[in-house]
């Protein structure tokens, strides 16, 4: 339906002027990678539009490497967004005339590296609907001009001058306070602060960004208030003398790597409203202590000690049973491992992404549920080994499996058999 759906290169890298086509959804990963000569960019559809386009990677956008940016001919000194619900990665990378940024209601989520190097931007208000801002957002805008508190940066929204925490003020400061109206603590904003050793993260705040803490080596005290919904990717990667975690109980989702390579991490307790845990959230936490069944490694909740399936304990069993009680099963969990069959409880509400991939020799699911029940279970991507397997619901008489077809299972002498 759109014969300029995607820019994929460009025809000659020497030239000083690019036009993008208003209807462009896409621009490829280097598509003007080496454009040292551009100067101009002329862009056709509104800002709007340009904000929302996927930029695959920084030399997707021109406008890293040109000096003037072109919207509808005018050239882009202030930007009011009406319509747009994000604004995409590296959307407005590098645009050196840009200097103010009105972003509308209706965006809830701003990229990595939105504005980077934005040199003369002086201003932006974030939507009090916005959810997330990734990480160096802002980085290098060196004119924008921040409210303070706390040793930190923060950016406003209508109705709330500290509504986002975007940096700090000295990465070598090693105390910060967060101010207790903080909704969003921005992408790597404590990213690297060696000398800190603590946080309080308040009851205000809903989302901690990807990298918002990586590699803060002396970190090892975190207190998680109760708003925070997510835990971003690798939030805590890298957190190496991490001791105590306390995670408020309105957490909802802990993201890729959130909490990777914590050596010293002993124990957490996983909030009861979790629904998702992200691909290798606590790989290598080498003295994490786990609860143990049916060969995989669990984390408990307040009040279920199997709550979360995190890992298998080794790769070259070939069945495993899933605990009853489990309501989670990680991202990764399985991820390659030489299974032939596994029993899952019927209380799981989530499966996470590649929890079975590459589980190419998994022939038989025995779920403890019924297929009505089953339904219900979210399953992330990258499954498609568990999916097509054959699966099997548990009727335990043989008198009550149906005349009209199915596979059903029982136990027989312990062992999973099919009726």
């Amino acid at each position: 339906t759109n014969p300029y759906f995607a820019l994929i290169s460009v025809t000659n890298k020497n030239d000083s002027t690019y036009t993008i086509h208003q209807d462009t959804k896409i621009i490829a990963g280097s598509a003007f990678r080496d454009c040292d000569n551009l100067t101009d960019v002329y862009y056709q559809g509104t800002a709007d539009d340009w904000a929302q386009i996927w930029f695959v990677d920084t030399y997707s956008n021109p406008l890293r490497y040109a000096d003037n940016f072109y919207i509808q001919n005018e050239l882009v000194t202030e930007i009011n967004l009406t319509t747009a619900t994000k604004v995409s990665n590296y959307a407005f990378y590098g645009c050196d005339s840009l200097t103010s940024v009105l972003i509308g209601d209706g965006v809830t989520s701003i990229g990595y590296s939105a504005f980077y190097n934005c040199s003369k931007l002086t201003s932006v208000e974030i939507p009090d609907r916005a959810e997330r801002i990734g990480e160096d957002a802002f980085y290098g805008c060196t004119n924008l001009t921040f409210n303070k508190h706390g040793n930190a940066n923060y950016l406003p929204s209508k109705t709330n001058p500290y509504f986002a925490l975007i940096s700090v003020t000295n990465k070598n400061d090693s105390t910060y306070t967060i101010h207790q109206d903080t909704k969003i603590i921005a992408g790597s904003a404590f990213r690297d602060c060696d000398n800190l050793t603590s946080i309080e993260i308040p009851d205000s705040v809903t989302s901690i960004g990807n990298y918002a803490f990586y590699d803060c080596a002396n970190l090892t005290s975190v207190v998680i208030g109760d708003g925070v919904t997510s835990i971003g990717n690798s939030a805590f990667h890298y957190c190496s003398n991490l001791t105590s975690v306390e995670i408020g109980d309105g957490l909802e989702s802990i993201g890729n790597g959130a909490f990777t390579n914590c050596i010293n991490l002993t124990s957490i307790e996983i909030p009861d409203n979790v629904t998702s845990i992200g691909d290798y959230a606590f790989w290598y936490c080498t003295n994490l202590t786990f609860n143990k069944y049916g060969n995989a490694n669990y984390l408990p909740s307040k009040t279920n000690p199997y709550f979360a399936l995190i890992s298998a304990t080794n790769k070259n069993y070939s069945t495993y049973t899933i605990h009853q009680d489990v309501k989670i099963i990680a991202s990764s969990a399985f991820y390659d491992i030489n299974l032939t069959s596994v029993v899952i409880g019927d209380n799981v509400e989530s499966i996470g992404e590649y929890a079975f991939w590459y589980c190419t020799n998994l022939t038989s699911v025995y779920y403890m549920g019924t297929e009505s029940d089953w339904a219900t279970v979210s399953i992330g991507s990258f499954n498609y080994d568990l999916i097509s397997a054959t699966w099997y619901y548990y009727i335990e008489n043989q008198e009550d499996v149906p005349t009209d077809g199915g596979n059903y299972w029982h136990y027989e002498n312990g062992v999973p058999t099919p009726w």
